[in-house]
Order: structure tokens, then sequence, then C-alpha cells
């Protein structure tokens, strides 16, 4: 198999939290045209009632955030990673029933101008995917286009109203030194904004960290990890209008052949963060955004930010960043770091 084309099948796994069990991915059932913004029933009535992903049908409009990682031995640094945000304002997932396509729209709300679209057609599947993935792929040119939908399954838990996807373009498909992007995004049944969180602090149960850290020596790319072996917290704070986060980064290097190193490396600091609630979008639904606020993080430019899906925001995902940071300024060692967070309470 091409060395980039291996490279990207185990990106995409380390990207998303998990390649195994689970319901496949599965497009939503055609017909019906169920919608992920949950409308209260009855109006207006101060319970919303929400649909799960799998009860979904028809056409579709998912907001998504999204964490960029880019690569390019045109440029220097030739590696970046950066989060998209605030969540909901740029990017877009779309399910056209008739056709069974997904489309991915970057910069849907905010550069129209600037909008890119990728689609994927039933004759992009996959026949054998990961398991708990949809895999679309198609060729474009010398390279191609991949999406993984990922299914319900997180590690050790269950979602029913968050997913996750990871888009990658590949300029060259077989060159170890092509121009790659890839994007490794949260979507799925918004919390509305009229919704309630439980009184006082609540802690989510179960988190899943994905993402991607990079050593940048001199500008050029030395060693990449997969964050899945990275541990997190998160609250929310209904009263306050607050959630307090954390991560703790921890990485599985990615081999020179694609594969991941059987050892673990923690990487330099625990990263801590607070931020705040707010309604956004048309129509409103409840986000949230911070900075790091300790472990080493905190005067550079790291930040988090995401949404809250389903009943009383039950479960939660953001994206995040923290970098450059200087890892031994004396040869110009920085860290980029770039990911996101999948919860359930």
């Amino acid at each position: 198999m091409l060395w980039s084309r291996r490279l990207a099948f185990v990106i995409g796994c380390a990207l998303l939290a998990s390649c195994g069990g689970g319901d496949g991915g599965s497009p939503p059932a055609t017909g019906g045209g169920g919608t992920p913004t949950p409308t209260p029933t009855p109006s207006p009535s101060p319970t919303p009632t929400y649909s799960t992903v799998a009860q979904l049908t028809g056409n579709q409009q998912f907001e998504a955030g999204c964490a960029f990682f880019n690569f390019s031995r045109q440029i220097s640094p030739n590696f970046s990673a950066f989060s998209d945000n605030p969540f909901s304002e740029r990017n877009e997932l779309r399910f056209a029933a008739a056709t069974s396509t997904w489309t991915f729209v970057e910069s849907a709300q905010t550069n129209p101008a600037d909008q890119r679209t990728f689609a994927f057609a039933p004759a992009d599947l996959v026949a054998s995917p990961p398991a708990n993935t949809t895999l679309y792929r198609r060729t474009v040119g010398t390279g191609s286009h991949e999406l993984r939908l990922q299914g319900a399954q997180q590690t050790g838990f269950v979602t029913d109203y968050t997913r996750a996807l990871a888009l990658s373009e590949i300029a060259v498909v077989g060159s170890a030194d092509s121009q790659r992007n890839d994007r490794l995004c949260v979507y799925g049944v918004p919390t509305v904004a009229a919704d309630t969180f439980p009184a006082g602090s609540v802690s989510y149960t179960s988190l899943n960290v994905a993402g991607t850290a990079t050593v940048v020596t001199g500008g050029v790319r030395q060693r990449t990890f997969s964050l899945t072996d990275s541990t997190a917290t998160l609250s929310v704070n209904g009263q306050a209008g607050t959630v307090a986060m954390s991560i703790q980064l921890v990485g599985r290097e990615i081999l020179s052949d694609g594969s991941l190193a059987t050892t673990t490396t923690t990487l330099p600091a625990l990263t801590a963060g607070t931020g705040t609630i707010s309604n956004a979008g048309t129509p409103s639904i409840k986000v949230f955004a911070g900075n790091f606020t300790t472990g080493g993080f905190g005067l550079l430019q790291s930040q988090f930010a995401g949404a809250f899906f389903g009943p009383q925001g039950r479960e939660a995902g953001f994206t995040f960043t923290t970098g450059p940071f200087v890892t031994n300024s004396s040869i110009s060692e920085v860290l980029e770091v770039a990911g996101i967070v999948i919860a359930r309470r």
C-alpha cells in the first residue's frame, strides 16, 4: 500500500478516538425530513425534545467545529495545527437524502466567497472500512480526498447526540513529502438555547481525546504523535454559565511507516482552562469557549471552543489548540498541538 495512503489511514484512525466497535457511522435513513437542530414541542415548551443522530432522517445540515493540521515542504514551519473558533460559524457537514451524498463545506458562513466543498457519493464508499467508521475515498488529480464518519462508539462509551469526522486532503498519493491537510471535527444534535442545565456544577464522566501533537525544529517537522491516549476532564456550571476543563497530553508516535509506536510519551504540560457559555447561531444553540490558564500554555495561542449536544447538554464536544509551545529554545524546538474532546455525563 502506498505510504501516504497508509499514513492517511493511520492518521484517520488516530484522529478519530476509536476505530473499533459501534454502529459503523451509517448515514441517516432517507425520508422523513428530520433536522439536527431540535425544536421545542409543543412550542414554546420549556422542555425541548431531541432526536438522536441515529433517529435522524432526510436531508441534514450539521454545524461542525474542527481542528486543522497542515503539512507542506514549501512553507516554514512545514507543519501547523490550529482549531476553528468559535464553534458553528465556519464549517458544515450536509447530507442530501435523494443522492445519499455527504458534503463538507469549509468557511460555509463566515467567508462565502472562499468556500470550499468536498462531496462524497455512494460510489466513493470503501468496501472494507475500519469498524465503527464509514469511509469515503475519491481520486482528485494525483491525490485523494478521504472522509471518515465515526459511529456512536467512543472508547469505553457510546454517544447518542455527538459524532466525529476526519477529512483528509492529500495532494500526491504515494509521496511522503506531499502537501496534505487534515481536519478533525465534532458535530451532532446541538443543545438549543431554550434548554437548561442541571443546577450547580456537573462533571462529565466519560471523555475521549483525539488529535495530534507535532515537534517542529527549525521549521521542520520531526515527530508527530497521536493523542488518543490522553485524558481530559470537563464540568459545566449552568448557574454561573461557565465550563472548566483540563487535558493531560499523552502521545503515541506515528512512525515513518504509518504505524503507531507501542509505547507512549508524556508530553510537556497538563493544560487546564476555563470558559464561558453563550448562545449562538440561527436557530440559537448553546456553545462555549475559553483559554488555557495553567500548565505552561497560558501565555501562548492556546484556546478551546465547542458546543453542547442533546438534552440539558448531556454530551459535549470541543476543539482545542496549544502552541507553538517552546520545548527547547537552543534548537528552536516547538510543539504544535490540536485536537478534539468528546464527552458524556
